[in-house]
């Protein structure tokens, strides 16, 4: 099976922009890949801290966000960061 992910992300990116973030704000999403077990989940926590996650009125005005749940057996994360 074939995807086109830039029709696919883009589509994903503009219905986020409109519905989760901030009017105020800009933001990245993307997907990334990990060749090693536990690289995922030490990405995630380390974008979690280093950028907290901040909301106004249920829209994200800046910080990480990870789209898909991460754990040590993760290889892809969707995610937005936002600033």
């Amino acid at each position: 099976v074939e995807v086109n992910m830039r029709m696919n992300m883009g589509i994903v990116a503009h219905h986020m922009y409109e519905r989760f973030v901030h009017p105020n704000s800009s933001g990245i999403y993307s997907i990334n890949f990990f060749k090693h077990e536990g690289e995922a989940l030490d990405y995630a926590q380390t974008m979690q801290s280093d950028n907290p996650l901040v909301t106004d009125n249920g829209r994200i005005v800046s910080g990480y966000l990870a789209l898909t749940p991460v754990d040590r057996h993760t290889r892809y994360v969707a995610n937005v960061s936002v600033k």
